[in-house]
């Protein structure tokens, strides 16, 4: 187990970290995250297939997407146990960014199919798919923005500080199933916030 703390540095920091100190051929990415998607509510696990960083600008090239392409990782779960993810989690697109998840913010995510949002994920994917390492990102909904009001803002902050200990006990209870009863080589586990 391996805590980097919020942010995608230090996450990604936390990751290459990892991978270069055990040697590992897998990374478990648990925490929280922001709900997006409306058939997702707090409580509920998503596990990422892919991620997107829609923090990043790229002036250069002039690209109008608010995903940088580059940024944009696709995960291999195939080695994760169907049997551990049926019903439990909903397989999708996580999107990462290095900021607290608001409703303008969500609503254009969603129009992306983005199912939730967090501070991590799309910097260890990226990491894992550098150093080609496998990775599953498991997250799990603390909070959602309904209305851009900053009455929303106090009570997705008191709902995350409220739910995070109540998702990090699910996820950590769901991941042995994901990975097939615990057999899964030399793997680390990244916890982080966001």
């Amino acid at each position: 187990m391996f805590h980097s703390g919020a942010t995608k540095t230090r996450a990604a920091a936390a990751c290459q970290h990892a991978i270069d100190k055990w040697t590992t051929d897998a990374i478990a990415v648990l925490g929280t995250c922001g709900g997006i998607s409306p058939e997702l509510e707090i409580f509920d696990v998503v596990l990422a297939d892919k991620t997107v960083q829609y923090d990043c600008l790229d002036f250069i090239t002039g690209a109008k997407d608010i995903f940088y392409a580059p940024m944009v990782t696709e995960l291999d779960n195939s080695w994760i146990s169907p049997a551990g993810v049926r019903g439990k989690a909903a397989v999708g697109t996580i999107g990462t960014g290095d900021r607290d998840l608001d409703f303008k913010t969500a609503a254009a995510l969603r129009n992306k199919n983005i199912l939730a949002a967090d501070w991590e994920s799309g910097a260890v994917a990226k990491v894992c798919e550098i150093n080609r390492r496998k990775c599953l990102i498991l997250r799990g909904i603390t909070d959602k923005p309904v209305n851009h009001k900053k009455t929303d803002r106090a009570k997705q902050t008191d709902d995350y500080k409220r739910n995070t200990p109540l998702v990090m006990k699910k996820l950590l209870a769901l991941l042995p199933e994901l990975l097939g009863g615990g057999n899964s080589g030399n793997c680390e586990t990244l916890n982080g916030h966001s």
